[in-house]
Formats: C-alpha cells, structure tokens, sequence
C-alpha cells in the first residue's frame, strides 16, 4: 500500500497552473482584469478556466509520486532511489510507458 501525502501534490500542482495562467496572461491570449486587490484574491484561487489544468497537474504529479514510492519502495524505503532500485523496476517502468 502507497503512503503519498497528497499536500504538496496538490500545491505542486496549483503552483504549475497559477504559473501557467500568468504566462497565458503575459502573452496576450487570456482576458486580464486590472484590479489589484481582484488579481491578489485569485492569485489563492482557482478560476474556471484553470480548473482542468488543475486536475490533470494533480494526476500527473500523483502518478510522479506513486511511481517514485514504487521504484523507492523496491528494496527499501528511504525515499532515495539508488542505481539498483532503478534497475530493477526498469521493467516495470517500460510497462507503464516510459520510454528510455
């Protein structure tokens, strides 16, 4: 069983999309709204169009984190993983999709 503390998954995940967003905005190709006092309350929020980004950010770095608890999880668990560790789930990680 995986013990992931979802937390700094999540604020990972928020981080990357308010990141995004703001590039988005800089660009030119997202609406933007002039008052300050408004752009510091969404900067602690999610809007609308940032929500499905937001989820897909929180599976990508969930499964980051799950397949990084399993390769650690091999051989011991000391949230390192070591050449062997590595090595020895090389199968399993071509399994999932990776390609190296």
């Amino acid at each position: 069983m995986l013990n992931l503390d979802p937390k700094p998954i999540i604020r990972n995940a928020f981080a990357v999309c308010k990141n995004v967003h703001q590039q988005l905005k800089h660009e030119g190709k997202m609406k933007t709204r002039t008052a300050t006092s408004l752009h510091k309350e969404l900067d602690e929020r999610v809007e609308r169009c940032e929500f499905r980004l937001l989820l897909a950010d929180v599976r990508y770095f969930l499964e980051l984190a799950t397949i990084f608890q399993e390769v650690d999880n091999f051989q011991n668990d000391d949230e390192l993983i070591s050449k062997e560790e590595f090595f020895a789930m090389f199968p399993r990680l071509v399994s999932m999709g990776a390609s190296l």
